[in-house]
């Protein structure tokens, strides 16, 4: 059974390379590891090589010839990964830290399961914490070393060839902000079980939230670019697989949260990424981008 790593990075060298030195170093070994660089400008390529991460034979460096963001790098990875041959592949952002023994812990439960996902947590909070969080969202549930019903795309996220092609790959259009859970949401409704390996431990940063009053629990605090995609995808995936009720109930609820924090140029971006997504219109989030 062949393994490939795919890693898609911008901009974070230094991530990137302890995100490599932690693949490398884990119990059970990958055959290849796939760098998709989009299009850094920090001198990724020449970091790479000088300190020797080309001269392994099992780092395949990609360069795109622009940033496409996470959902076009992940689909580009796997579709190479895919062609090459392999029967697994491990899917992580540069800034995912995996502990050494996290492919070996996804790695066991191969045969039953083509969803694999591994414990998230950040580095700063607790994993008891976050066990906690995980178990009081519906549909979820415990059951020994096994947690059903939960996954974190694609941080570490293994998927089996079968799921691969019976599913497809991530949508590039969504670029960042939602591709990964509409990847899940998809698997799901082919019939695939989202599943979390308890022991397989996998560090990544957390996205910032913020508590609100009067029950409405947190708002999701990003860059414009990140706050531009997060509504303009969910807008269409809420309405793909949960209805447009179920999506203008979520979009009400975010405008009174944004309000509530006198957030009204968020609430600007946000008005454009509703109009563009309700014109099914793609590739706004190039003003956004540096």
């Amino acid at each position: 059974m062949t393994i490939a790593a795919i890693v898609v990075t911008h901009n974070r060298k230094e991530l990137l390379s302890r995100c490599l030195d932690a693949i490398v170093r884990q119990t059970r070994c990958v055959q290849k590891i796939y760098v998709i660089d989009n299009a850094s400008s920090d001198g990724t390529y020449e970091y790479l090589g000088a300190h020797a991460y080309l001269e392994n034979s099992k780092i395949g460096y990609h360069r795109m010839r622009y940033n496409s963001g996470s959902a076009g790098g992940f689909s580009f990875g796997m579709h190479v990964a895919m062609e090459d041959g392999f029967d697994y592949l491990w899917t992580m952002d540069d800034d995912g830290l995996p502990a050494d023994t996290c492919l070996e812990e996804l790695f066991q439960y191969r045969d039953s399961h083509y969803f694999l996902s591994p414990f998230v947590t950040s580095e700063a909070s607790g994993i008891e914490e976050r066990l906690q969080r995980m178990l009081s969202l519906k549909g979820v549930n415990q059951n020994g070393g096994m947690i059903f019903g939960y996954a974190y795309p694609m941080n570490g996220i293994l998927l089996s060839r079968r799921l691969i092609e019976d599913v497809g790959f991530p949508e590039k259009k969504y670029f960042i902000r939602g591709e990964e859970n509409e990847y899940l949401l998809r698997a799901q409704q082919q019939g695939y079980q989202a599943v979390t390996a308890m022991r397989a431990h996998f560090y990544h940063k957390i996205d910032e939230l913020r508590q609100l009053p009067f029950q409405l629990g947190t708002v999701f605090i990003a860059p414009m670019l990140h706050t531009y995609c997060y509504y303009r995808n969910y807008y269409h995936i809420f309405e793909k697989y949960y209805g447009v009720k179920f999506r203008n109930r979520w979009l009400v609820k975010e405008i009174i949260k944004r309000c509530l924090l006198c957030e009204f140029y968020t609430i600007s971006i946000m008005v454009r990424a509703i109009k563009d997504a309700a014109r099914n219109t793609w590739g706004g989030e190039t003003r956004y981008l540096q």
